[in-house]
């Protein structure tokens, strides 16, 4: 497992057991650099920093292998989050304004010289979220955005929808949805401030075969982990009833070798580092 706190960034066993730190903020900040995103590579930890173009390379124990300051030609790509992807890279690409048609993905060769954009959706706006896409082991690509209903994917070079999340009554209004990403977020978070029930936030996508997991947030504000399976196009939905009550979970997911680790917070010292609930995937 690799951990990111704040600039910190450490690799742990599958038991919890720690390993080594990769990353130290004071070092990050003493470079004006800045982690974008980490990825595995070929039995290594990659980090990119997005201010200083680079992407460096480390085994578990931390040791530095080699870095690559990068400087791509391509029109409009410039990538933010990046992960490998047929046999080179695709990302995220940062935002250039209401002036600029920037498309919301590109792909970058394996050189990080050349890059073309993905046709399909444009940027809106610069906000952007930790866990944008997601490619399962077949190259298949998930990505989603923040409080948005639909989920997408990428085929024939273009990023097209792939399904739509009807969370019921409880889910954005129409005219809600329309707005931009940080009206969506006035909307959801007056709700929960005031209690009223919402259903939404989509989060933390991954597709294990034909079915996709991922979490959001039930009508009485509790967290829950759903599970979407696309051949018989079915959901069950599946909470957590902690013995301590001050356990809950949050929206963070992921899926290694079968097993699942979700987020926990213990809301008695919501400033302490979050537990990680760790689970065979068979039981669900």
């Amino acid at each position: 497992l690799v951990i990111r706190s704040r600039n910190n960034l450490h690799t742990f066993s599958s038991t919890g057991k720690h390993i080594a730190c990769i990353l130290q903020e004071k070092k990050v900040v003493k470079t004006r650099g800045i982690i974008s995103n980490v990825f595995f590579e070929n039995q290594t930890v990659a980090v990119h920093d997005f201010n200083q173009k680079t992407v460096s390379w480390y085994n578990l124990k931390g040791e530095p292998l080699s870095s690559m300051k990068y400087k791509i030609a391509g029109e409009d790509v410039f990538p933010v989050h990046i992960y490998p992807w047929n046999g080179g890279y695709i990302a995220t690409n940062a935002y250039g304004g209401e002036s600029v048609d920037r498309k919301t993905l590109c792909f970058v060769n394996k050189e990080l010289n050349t890059g073309i954009a993905i046709e399909g959706r444009s940027l809106t706006s610069g906000r952007g979220i930790s866990d944008d896409i997601s490619i399962d082991e077949q190259g298949n690509v998930l990505y989603h955005e923040q409080l948005c209903d639909t989920l997408f994917t990428v085929r024939d070079g273009t990023l097209t929808p792939l399904l739509a999340i009807d969370f019921g009554a409880h889910a954005l209004p129409e005219d809600v949805a329309r707005q931009d990403v940080y009206e969506r977020e006035d909307y959801a978070t007056r709700l929960y401030k005031e209690g009223k029930p919402f259903a939404g936030w989509p989060s933390f996508f991954q597709r294990i075969g034909n079915i996709i997991y991922f979490t959001c947030v039930s009508p009485d504000n509790g967290i829950v982990l759903c599970r979407y399976d696309e051949k018989e196009e079915t959901t069950r939905l599946f909470a957590v009833d902690f013995d301590n009550p001050q356990y809950m979970a949050q929206l963070p997911f992921f899926i290694s070798d079968n097993v699942a680790y979700w987020q926990v917070r213990d809301k008695n010292n919501a400033s302490q580092n979050p537990l990680l609930f760790v689970f065979p995937l068979d039981c669900l």
